[in-house]
């Protein structure tokens, strides 16, 4: 898990936390639970997202460019 991950993941749980409290308090449990399961959801696309943004150019970086004189050394 990389750094940024861990603390979006942290980040929620505290969002998910207060938004609990407040909740209670409130009496809306039902809205601030979609609201919080909502926002995981976008939290867990987004990080999906920026996961495979990153595989792709690591895949890019290790594929030598066609045509390089490195890739028909030897």
């Amino acid at each position: 898990m990389t750094g940024a991950s861990r603390n979006a993941t942290e980040m929620g749980t505290v969002v998910a936390a207060v938004v609990l409290a407040i909740g209670t308090r409130t009496a809306n449990v039902v809205v601030i639970l979609t609201d919080t399961v909502t926002f995981l959801i976008a939290a867990a696309i987004l990080f999906r997202w920026r996961r495979s943004r990153d595989r792709a150019a690591r895949d890019r970086r290790r594929r030598p460019i066609r045509g390089s004189r490195r890739a028909h050394a030897g």
